[in-house]
């Protein structure tokens, strides 16, 4: 299963470039959140 997955990604890199970059995002915009509530006045 993973050799067959590791030939259709040569062609279609996005499958896996674009969860990447979704889950990279997700990660950098929690961190922040968690900075900016961690600023907050109490």
């Amino acid at each position: 299963m993973v050799a067959a997955g590791r030939d259709s990604l040569r062609t279609a890199w996005w499958l896996t470039t674009f969860p990447g970059l979704a889950i990279v995002a997700t990660v950098l915009a929690a961190n922040r959140l968690s900075l900016l509530v961690g600023r907050r006045p109490r």
